[in-house]
Parts: C-alpha cells; structure tokens; sequence
C-alpha cells in the first residue's frame, strides 16, 4: 500500500475528498447544495489546492460541474482557509474523525486567524469589531479576497 491513500467520492450532495497519511486522516467535504461558486474559497487557498473547474466559455453546465475541484489534493495542507472564507458555509473538514470549524481550526487556536463574526463576499467581519487584527499571513489571504 503507498501512502498517502486519496478517495474522492459524492454521497448524496457532498462531495468529499479522504487523505490517509500514515498517523492522520484529514477530509474535506463540499456541500454542493451550499456552495454557489463564487470561489472565495479558490481566491483565499495559500496553497492553491482548491481551483476553478475548467467550463468551455458559454456552456451552460449543472451547479455540482461548477463548484470548486482538488486537481491535486495533496497540495492541500489542511489549514482551513477555505473553510473559515466560506460565506456560505458550503465547506466541511474532519481531523482525525474530529469536524473542524472557525473557533477550533490549528490557525484559530495558533493566533494565525482571528475571531470571525461572519463571512460575507469580499468581507470579513471580526468578533471584535475595534480589532485590527493582522499579521503577515492574515494580511495576504485578505488581499487575495478583496476586489482589486
């Protein structure tokens, strides 16, 4: 068996992808009910894991064609950005067996993130509004969002 072990597959309408590596298993579901296709989700990943699916300019193609693929799903490093920009909470993640969400991902408790309050397109609404929550991470995921 060669690891990491990848499964990708669509139950009802979540599709997931399952990484096994060795000692951890990390899944990423999408709601493909949820999800409209605005790629927020694309434009925040650091890694550039999650992407636009390729639509021949002017076809008309089902919702599930649109929503964002994982072309390369181990160029993922499970940080969550997806998850945390998501303004239509379309995005799921398990650790370990374990769902993630904003509050308990490894960069909210690492201080790498701050507290959201809500997501909207383009926006970011902070727990604390007074915050001016930055560093050089958070800084660059935001200027990946925001209209140019």
């Amino acid at each position: 068996m060669k690891w990491p072990i990848v499964e990708e597959s669509t139950i009802l309408s979540v599709r997931k992808t399952k990484i096994e590596y060795l000692n951890r298993t990390t899944e990423l579901m999408i709601d493909l009910n949820k999800c409209t296709s605005c790629y927020q989700c694309v434009k925040a990943c650091p890694k550039d894991a999650l992407v636009k699916p390729e639509i021949p300019k002017g076809k008309k193609v089902p919702r599930k064609e649109r929503v964002p693929i994982f072309p390369e799903p181990l160029k993922c490093v499970f940080c969550g950005v997806c998850l945390t920009l998501c303004p239509f909470d379309a995005i799921f993640m398990k650790l370990d067996g374990d769902v993630l969400n904003r509050d308990n991902l490894p960069l909210r408790v690492g201080n790498k993130i701050p507290e959201i309050e809500k997501v909207k397109m383009k926006k970011v609404i902070l727990k604390d509004e007074k915050s001016d929550f930055h560093n050089e991470f958070w800084d660059h995921i935001m200027e990946r969002i925001q209209v140019k």
